[in-house]
Parts: structure tokens; sequence; C-alpha cells
């Protein structure tokens, strides 16, 4: 309170305020041009708070159109802003544009937050439309049920270095207008490896093919809670930059949650994609998927070690099946395998007649954990395929397995419906309860 132009915060790097809840501001425009050491600013709790910097827009067009010193944070690193309901925007463009350094930014329960960057109409940049965060690694958006974009002018923010991506709670913006947003974030860079979407219900489809070719080191994505989508990945359309450019190559984790509409994980020629380095997937309550896995994708999965499937109630097949007469070849159903399986777990799934064929049983030579339930319709673990199978009164040995559960499977009849025979060497837990038919493993 009083002249500002007195303080001399030219030394401050870090900044904490929290529970503050009087504050409309943090500080007039002048106070902040000398924050020029600010690395972490961080404002939590601060109810009333309607701006960080008082009158910016008023005094950014006054101090443009005087040429005065711009305002900007050329250090600042760590930039937090939770629960602060009144706030609408965090900062003009103009101190975006200084934002060199900004390596994470987390924004959390802003319930009138519009966007992260307000336009200013009176200031003229020029034809400069594009405002870059050139470190940014780290991008964390949840609870802002009001936010629509970055910014409500015409400027594209391009992230190119952005490592991790939370999406959470965004129900005021469209996941196609995100997915374009972030096809525009990503142009310059293809960095992003972490990406989690949840309760972000204005959407159809997560991640179109565009988005898919600029990120390529993608490893881990989770989608939960969201209401109306029906797709996660678009393939259809694909223009790969690249002759022998396969999509999704390093993505290790895939969760998939409470999507009550989602239809199919992969729409379109899934050629295209490559899971060479899946090593874990779940999927919970998405009941109107009829499969996970194209067959092609299946014989690129070999490092899949954890595959949960719970509460998918129209889950036919966990490979969909193929008819063609390549697809059902033996030397093709082979080069299907999981050889670094060790957990297979599938519960509630009750149009599902069985998990495998009986040539990928032969290749689970990793797995330690099998456990079926609450599958009224599964008949055999491991079926046999439609044209015959070799395997046919052979034994096969499960090395590794030594737990296995199986509960609440009123039609299970067998481990499969041949007359192979199934030996569990290493077997010390085993549990066989309300599966009235069962007659041999």
């Amino acid at each position: 309170k009083g002249p500002t132009h007195l303080p001399n915060l030219h030394n401050l790097e870090v900044l904490k305020v929290r529970n503050c809840k009087g504050l409309s501001n943090l500080f007039p425009l002048h106070l902040a041009r000398s924050l020029l050491q600010l690395r972490i600013l961080e404002i939590r709790m601060c109810e009333g708070l309607i701006q960080i910097i008082a009158d910016e827009d008023h005094q950014v067009k006054r101090s443009s159109s005087n040429h005065c010193q711009p305002v900007g944070f050329p250090k600042l690193e760590v930039l937090t802003v939770e629960g602060c309901d009144k706030l609408k925007s965090l900062f003009s463009i103009s101190i975006a544009q200084g934002l060199r350094q900004l390596k994470e930014l987390k924004v959390v329960g802003a319930s009138e937050l519009e966007e992260l960057f307000s336009e200013e109409m009176e200031v003229d940049f020029g034809n400069e439309k594009e405002i870059v965060l050139p470190e940014l690694s780290y991008l964390e958006l949840r609870k802002l049920p009001s936010l629509i974009s970055f910014c409500s002018g015409s400027y594209r923010f391009i992230l190119p270095f952005l490592e991790e991506l939370q999406l959470e709670d965004l129900l005021g913006m469209t996941m196609g207008a995100s997915a374009d947003l972030l096809y525009t974030m990503l142009s310059q860079g293809k960095n992003l490896q972490v990406l989690n979407v949840r309760r972000c219900n204005k959407s159809s489809a997560v991640f179109p093919t565009k988005f898919l070719v600029r990120s390529p080191d993608l490893k881990e994505v989770t989608v939960e809670d969201c209401d109306q989508i029906q797709e996660i990945f678009q393939l259809d359309g694909a223009i790969i930059e690249e002759e022998y450019m396969q999509l999704l190559p390093k993505l290790n984790t895939l969760n998939l949650r409470y999507l009550p509409e989602l239809r199919c994980i992969w729409k379109g020629p899934t050629q295209i994609v490559s899971l060479c380095n899946l090593t874990e997937v779940r999927i919970k309550s998405c009941n109107r998927l009829k499969d996970l896995f194209s067959s092609t994708l299946a014989q690129s999965m070999q490092q899949l070690q954890i595959l949960g499937i719970h509460d998918c109630e129209e889950l036919e097949h966990i490979i969909a099946e193929d008819d063609s007469e390549e697809m059902l070849s033996e030397s093709y159903l082979q080069s299907i395998c999981f050889p670094k399986l060790s957990s297979l777990s599938v519960m509630e799934c009750n149009k599902l007649k069985s998990l495998f064929s009986i040539n990928i049983a032969k290749g689970l030579v990793q797995l330690v954990s099998l456990e079926v339930s609450k599958a009224s319709q599964l008949k055999e673990l491991f079926s046999q395929e439609k044209e015959g199978d070799s395997g046919n009164g052979k034994q096969i040995v499960l090395p590794c397995l030594r737990e296995l559960l199986l509960q609440e499977l009123p039609n299970l009849i067998s481990f499969c419906s041949g007359s192979s025979y199934f030996v569990f060497p290493c077997l010390e837990e085993s549990k066989v309860n309300q599966c009235p038919k069962m007659t041999k493993p």
C-alpha cells in the first residue's frame, strides 16, 4: 500500500502466496517490471484474486504507446496457480512472450478462468502471431470448467519441448479444439512423453493421426472418465511423412478407464502402428468395447508384461477375429505371442467366450499370475483355431505360473476344449470357486 516505485524487488527469486483470501491482485505493473530475477511464483487458495498484475490490460496499452520498459519475467521457471476462482486469465500476451525460461506451468481449480493469456486489443505486435515457450516441459491444467483456450485471440502457442501434459476437468474445451491446440503446440517439437486426460467430456475422439505423427516419443497415455469419447486413436486418413514411419513406437503404458461410450481403441488401418514397447495395458469399465487389438497390433506386442481387463460387458474378443486366409494360417497365428506377459487379469467380461487361442497360450512362457472371474459366457480359457490346430493332444506347459484364480465362471468347462492339456510345474496357489462345469486343466 502506498507508492510502488519505492520497493526494489530486483533480487526476488521466489514468491509464494497462500490463503490470502482478501487479495484482489498481487502487484501493480510498475512493481512487476522489477521482478527480473523471479524464478518461482506460487499462488494458492487466494479466492478473491482477480488479477495477478493489477489493471494490467489498461496499463499495458498505455505503456505500449509510451514505449515504456516491457513487462516480463525473463527468468521465471515455475508458475503455479491453484484455488483462485475469480481469476479469468494469468497474464497478457505481452507477458507470455517473455516467459522464455518457463519450465513448469500448473493451473488448478480456477472456476472462472477462460484463457491462460489474454489479448490486448490495442497492442500491435506486427505480424508476430506465434508465441513460443521454448523451455516448457510440464503443463498441468485441472479443474478449469470455463477454460476455452490458451488465448482467445489468433495467437499460436508453440511448446517445442513439452514432455508431460495433464488435462483434467476441462468441461468447457472440446477435445477436437484441444487436439488442434495440441497439434499446434507440438508442431515444432516431438518430445511429448506423458499425456493424461481425465473428465474432459466434450469429445468423441482423443488422438487424431496428425497428433500421433507429432508425438513419436509418447510413452504413457491415460484417458479416464470421459463420457462422450467413442474412440481413442484415429488412424483414418493417415499421412505418414516418412515411408517406414510407424506410430506409437515408444508407447509403454496405456490406461483406459470409465469410458462408457468407447466403441473402439483404434479406428483405421492399424498396420501403421507399432506397439513394440508396450508393457502395460489396463482397461476398466469400457462397456461398449467389443475387442481390444487387431491381430496386426497383437503381433507387435512382444514386450507386453501386464494386461488387466475389468468390467467390459460387451467385450467379445481380446484380439479381434480376422477371417482372411492369411490371418488364419497357423504360421501367422503362431507369430502372435506375448513372451513377456507376466500378469493377466480378466474380470466382469460377460460376453467373452475365451481369452486367447491355444497357439498364443503356448507362448506364455513368463506368465506368473492368471486371474479370471465373473465372466458368465466363458467356456474355455484358450480356444482351438477355426482351421484346426497342430497342438491337439499335446502337453502345453506354463512354466512360470505361480498363481491361478478362477472364480464365478458358471460355463467354464476347461482350459481348452481340445485334447491338449496344461501343466503348471511352478504353481504355488490355485483357487477355483463357483466353476461348476470345470472338468480339466
